[in-house]
């Protein structure tokens, strides 16, 4: 009886590691039943890159880390240019009519670029981000000057009364 006993146990583990070893393969149990077609596959768009001009450098930073590879970004004032009183070129303004997108500070840090998307009016169809409104920037105390630590300004007063350099939230107005 004793090895009656001990057969059947090893038949009963035996039979249990089999069911395991079927049951962890990877092969799938063959049916009856017809095989259906593979799940279409959604078609790889290639796109075109938007031209994005930007006003300064920073602007530029911005753009390419929001779009990333979607965007082409070039930016209008070239290093250690000075923003504030930049001249427009003609290929500038080509470079303008073009773009999808214009990235600028905004609070008339620009004035350059604000005359020439007025002179440009309806001939462009253009998305015009602006990263700083005015709701957002730090107004200056009565009597503070915006650059009492430069140089005097001897030329027209350029843009707001707003501290142009404040920091707002781009990715809210983007």
């Amino acid at each position: 009886m004793r090895l009656n006993l001990t057969r059947l146990c090893m038949l009963l583990i035996a039979g249990a590691l089999s069911m395991a070893i079927v049951a962890c393969s990877d092969d799938p149990e063959p049916t009856n039943t017809p095989v259906s077609a593979p799940p279409a596959t959604t078609p790889v768009v290639a796109f075109e890159p938007l031209s994005v001009v930007a006003s300064i450098y920073p602007m530029q930073y911005f753009a390419e880390r929001v779009g990333g590879d979607r965007v082409d970004v070039v930016s209008l004032v070239p290093p250690g240019a000075e923003g504030h009183t930049f001249e427009l070129t003609a290929r500038d303004l080509l470079t303008i009519g073009r773009a999808d997108i214009i990235v600028m500070n905004g609070l008339e840090m620009e004035p350059w670029l604000e005359r020439a998307l007025d002179s440009l009016g309806n001939e462009v169809s253009v998305i015009v981000v602006e990263a700083a409104n005015a709701e957002a920037a730090v107004p200056f105390e009565e009597g503070e000057d915006a650059h009492e630590d430069e140089h005097a300004h001897e030329d027209a007063d350029e843009h707001g009364h707003e501290d142009e350099h404040a920091q707002a939230d781009e990715a809210e107005h983007a």
